[in-house]
């Protein structure tokens, strides 16, 4: 198993934070969690 811990800077985290008010998907985040298991899985294989 693989894992990596990313982070958004503040101002990007507060303005997710107003998202999940309405709901729906929060596409940069999706994107961050497809990108750190990308870098665990290569992290794997080398």
């Amino acid at each position: 198993m693989g894992s990596t811990i990313q982070s958004k800077n503040i101002g990007h985290d507060i303005g997710q934070s107003f998202k999940t008010l309405v709901g729906g998907e929060l596409k940069s985040y999706t994107q961050m969690m497809d990108d750190a298991r990308n870098i665990a899985i290569q992290r794997l294989v080398n």
